[in-house]
C-alpha cells in the first residue's frame, strides 16, 4: 500500500454563496470539490487521500486590491457581519487547515471539503437577496426562524426551541 496526500483548493462560492456575479468561479469551485470526491474514490486504494479545503472570505492582498481603504474597510464589515465568528480569516488558518489534511495523522480522513469561512451565513438556501443587490449582502436574512440576531448569540438554541 503505498502512502500520499493531496490537497485540493476549493472556495464557498462553490457551495452556492448568494454573491451574485460570480458563477463561472462558483462552478470551476464545484468541479474542484467533485474532482476531489472522485479522486479519492480512485486513489483511496492506493493509500492516497484526497481532500480539498474551501476558504471563504480570506484577508489576503487580492481582496485589497483595486480598492481604496474605505472601499476595504466596507466589504471586510459586511463579511465579517455574516460570519458566526463576526470577522474574515487570515491566510495562515488556511496553511494550518491544508498542513493537518497533508500530515501522516490524516490518514483516514479523505474525500472530504473542509469549508474554513467563519460560520458563513449567506448560502444561497439560507438569504434571499434581491436582484439589485450588486455586493450579494443585504436583504432580510432568516435562518429556519432564527434571526441573524439569534444565530450570531442573542438566543440561544435551547431558548428558541422552548419559545416555538
Amino acid at each position: 500500500l503505498g502512502y500520499g496526500r493531496i490537497v485540493n483548493l476549493s472556495s464557498i462560492a462553490g457551495h452556492g454563496t448568494s454573491l451574485p456575479g460570480n458563477a463561472f468561479y462558483a462552478a470551476t469551485k464545484a468541479a474542484v470539490s467533485v474532482l476531489t470526491r472522485r479522486f479519492a474514490m480512485e486513489l483511496g486504494p492506493h493509500g492516497i487521500t484526497v481532500n480539498a479545503v474551501a476558504p471563504g472570505y480570506i484577508l489576503t492582498d487580492m481582496v485589497k486590491e483595486g480598492r481604496t481603504a474605505q472601499e476595504y474597510h466596507d466589504i471586510v464589515k459586511k463579511v465579517s457581519d455574516l460570519s458566526m465568528v463576526g470577522r474574515a480569516g487570515e491566510p495562515q488558518e488556511i496553511a494550518r487547515a491544508v498542513a493537518f489534511l497533508a500530515a501522516p495523522e490524516s490518514g483516514f480522513i479523505t474525500a472530504q471539503i473542509l469549508k474554513l469561512d467563519g460560520g458563513h451565513m449567506d448560502y444561497i438556501g439560507h438569504q434571499s437577496v434581491s436582484a439589485t443587490d450588486t455586493e450579494g449582502f443585504s436583504g432580510h436574512r432568516e435562518y429556519g426562524g432564527l434571526t441573524d440576531a439569534s444565530v450570531r448569540g442573542s438566543v440561544s438554541c435551547s431558548e428558541y426551541v422552548q419559545s416555538h
